[in-house]
């Protein structure tokens, strides 16, 4: 029997795991706080995509080319569910 597939999830699966541990450890002790600059930027971008003007942020006029579109997408879709971009 090859048990290689099985161990081979093994790690990354622990790894997970301690990760989601850690972020609620984290949460539970600190709590949450105000989103900061890059975050507001984030949530921006996000609220902009669902009302249709585009991918413009706060900084800089026009579409905005420095960050990653996969946050501000998350965004907008748990916005749906949330109704707050925060």
């Amino acid at each position: 029997m090859n048990n290689r597939p099985r161990r081979f999830w093994v790690f990354p699966a622990i790894m997970v795991a301690a990760s989601f541990a850690l972020r609620v450890a984290a949460f539970a002790y600190w709590g949450t706080g105000a989103i900061e600059s890059e975050g507001a930027e984030y949530a921006r971008i996000a609220e902009n995509l669902r009302n249709g003007v585009g991918y413009v942020g706060l900084v800089t006029p026009g579409a905005e080319l420095l960050f990653n579109p996969l946050f501000s997408l998350l965004i907008a879709g748990t916005s749906f569910v949330t109704h707050n971009y925060e």
